[in-house]
Formats: C-alpha cells, structure tokens, sequence
C-alpha cells in the first residue's frame, strides 16, 4: 500500500481549485437548470443554486456582470448561465461563476437587447447629465398604461392614500403586442402637447423578457429619452430591466413604487405650510416690533435735535456776551494804560534826574540826602550830586 500524504483543508481545496482551473473545457461553459436560493448581496454581487432533476450546483455572478445582465433571475425560472467552473475554496464547493444569464428559450432576444443597449449608450443616450429632476410638487402626474389590469389601480391606490387631491391623466395604451410600440410614442407625444401634467410615470405589471420586450423598443426608448416633460420608467418587477429604465429620467421598482415616488405626502405638505405660516407671523411681528423701535429712536432723535438747537441758541446767546465783556475788558484796558502813560510822564518829569538837569542837585550826609538846613552843621563832610558828576566837600561856614 502507497504511503499516505498528510495534508490540511486548504491545501486539499488549493489542489482541487487548481486542478479545476486548468481545465481547458471547464473555462467556459453553459450550464442550464432552474434557479433556486436566489440571493441578491448589497455588494450587487448575485447568487443562486442551478437544479436539474437530479443535481443542484452553487452559482456566483459578480456585481459588475450583474449590471450587464439586466435582469435578476427569480426563484423557479429556467436559466443558462454562461461562465467558467470553479472551487470556492473557504467551502470547498464546485462554483460556476458567471458572466451572462439567459432565460431559456430568450438567448437571441437578450443578446439583442444587449446589442442595442450599448449602442444607445455609446450616443450618450443614457447620460445621467441628462437626466431631469422629478418634480417635488407636481400640479398633475400623467400615467401611460393600460386602462385595465392592476397597474393602474395600485397607482390609484397610493395616490389616493398619499394625496387624495391629486390629479392624475390616463393615456390609455396597449402595452404589449404589435400597437404596443406606437401607442405608447404616441401618448407621450399627446402628453407633450397638452401641458397637462408635470411628471410622466410609464408602467406595466411584471412578464417575461418577451412580454416586456415593447420596452426595449429603439423607437420608444429614444423617444422617451427625448420627452420634455420628467419621465418615471415604471415597467415589470423589482428584477426586471428595460431600455426605457435606462432611457427614463428616473427608474422605479414598480409601478406602486413610481406613485411613492411622484406623489408627495399631503398632510406633510400642509405641515409645511402651516409652518410656513408661523414663520410669516413670527417675520411679520419681529419686523412690526422693530419698526415700532426704529419709529421710537426716531422720534427721540426729533426730540433731541430740538434740544441740541435750544442749547445752540443759548451758546450764540453767551458768545454775544462774551464778546460784549471783552470789548468792555479791552476799553477798560485802554484807559488804564491811558493812566499809566500819564503817571509815567508825570513820574519822568518829576525824576531827581531831570530836576538836577534843570541846575538843582542833591547832598548826602551820612547816606542820607540833605532836605533841611539844620540837617548839616560846620566841619561836616557832605557829597554834592550833580547832573554829570558827583563833588565831596566841607562845610566851613553857615549863614
């Protein structure tokens, strides 16, 4: 007996995956069954389990296939999935991972839908740039879809329950068939016409691929891509994609869904407008109350200036009389220096100085001046003052 090899888990899933990977038949592959388990992750990435009578296989298609498939399987559909076998290796399970799902019996149908998708894409005729804002508060909200079935009355439904005051314009049409295609480029060219409505919602209920394949009509998709008024693509199931979802200004789930969408909420509206209105009177009572203030200010300020102008007056008032008093201080002054050049020339002309130039002089004795005859007797010493000069002398002799 061969020796044994001692390996771990992820070394036996490694070989397998491995060997898995180099076979050239497994790399590409279709495989067909019926889904089952189908589980769509918020990565976008889908899985499913594909059944036959007697096998059932793990399926893995990632986000990035998803988007270019256009659909999601439900459970019970009949599938062939494109793609390439693998190992999961955390479980160690067989994998198809996928890059395209067809409907059995709808391959050439989808491979067309793709075709045309890319071709509408490279136009740019599903820019996002071009997209239109729906409205918040539609006046109208038209609906294209058939008069009868139940598309229509969820519509109603929650139009009702949302806004029961809304008005809503039926453009009756065939949504499936031959006419389909024309009835409905039809009713948007009548809705562009009349102005009706503000928003367009286009719904049908769910199919197959082949039901809604009115929806991947190039005509149609184009012309709602160039429909004036917002569009809301409302067409099959949650899972199910159409050209014109892509052509629409916004793409719904469900037609339920496009009424959420369009109609707004009435009372909340009216909440809105009830604080709308407080708002107002708070405005209007904050601007009474400061316009009453600016009112009182100026008032006050009218108050003011005649104050301001009293006390003017009265300061021209004191200025008169100052001025009067300084021409009164001035004359006073005036005559006083009259006076003083008067007392001057008096005091100048009684000045020992000028009496002595006059031929008088002065006699000082004992550093005094000699007033009186007796004031002096024989033998004293005396100075005789003169105008230009001064003589010391004794007296020898009194008469």
């Amino acid at each position: 007996m061969a020796a044994s090899i001692t390996m771990s888990v992820s070394q036996i899933n490694d070989y397998a995956a491995k060997l898995v990977a180099r076979d050239f038949l497994l790399k590409n592959v279709r495989v067909s069954g019926e889904a089952a388990n189908v589980k769509c992750h918020v990565s976008g990435h889908l899985y499913l389990s594909l059944n036959d009578e007697n096998s059932s296989i793990r399926c893995f298609i990632p986000a990035e296939n998803v988007d270019e498939i256009g659909f999601i399987p439900q459970d019970g559909d009949k599938l062939t999935i494109i793609g390439s076998v693998g190992i999961y290796r955390q479980a160690g399970q067989f994998q198809i991972v996928g890059r395209a799902i067809e409907k059995q019996g709808e391959g050439e149908l989808y491979k067309r839908f793709i075709q045309l998708k890319r071709k509408l894409e490279s136009e740019g005729l599903f820019d996002l740039s071009k997209k239109e804002r729906i409205p918040m508060y539609p006046r109208a909200i038209g609906v294209i879809t058939s008069e009868s079935g139940s598309v229509l009355h969820d519509i109603i439904n929650v139009t009702k329950r949302r806004f029961p005051d809304m008005n809503l314009v039926l453009y009756p049409v065939t949504v499936q068939g031959a006419m389909a295609t024309d009835d409905i480029i039809r009713a948007l060219d009548i809705a562009q016409s009349d102005r009706k409505c503000d928003v367009l919602i286009i719904a049908r209920g769910g199919g197959s691929m082949e039901d809604i394949s009115t929806f991947n009509d190039e005509s149609l998709v184009r012309a709602i891509a160039k429909c004036s008024i917002p569009t809301v693509s409302a067409v099959g199931h949650e899972t199910d994609y159409t050209l014109s979802d892509y052509a629409a200004d916004l793409r719904a789930p469900t037609p339920s869904a496009a009424a959420e969408i369009c109609v707004p909420m009435q009372e909340s509206i009216v909440s809105k407008i009830d604080g709308s209105v407080r708002d107002m009177n708070q405005y209007v009572q904050s601007r009474i109350l400061t316009t009453d203030y600016r009112l009182q200010s100026l008032m006050a300020a009218v108050s003011t200036d005649a104050m301001t102008e009293h006390l003017n007056n009265e300061i021209r008032h004191i200025d008169s009389l100052c001025d009067i008093m300084k021409m009164c201080v001035e004359s006073k002054i005036d005559t006083l220096d009259s006076n003083i050049k008067g007392l001057n020339e008096s005091i100048e002309a009684l000045s020992p100085v000028n009496v002595m130039s006059r031929g008088y002089a002065m006699i000082e004795h004992n550093g005094h001046y000699v007033s009186e005859y007796s004031d002096i007797k024989h033998g004293d010493e005396i100075f005789i003052h003169m105008k230009d000069g001064t003589h010391e002398a004794v007296i020898v002799d009194r008469r």
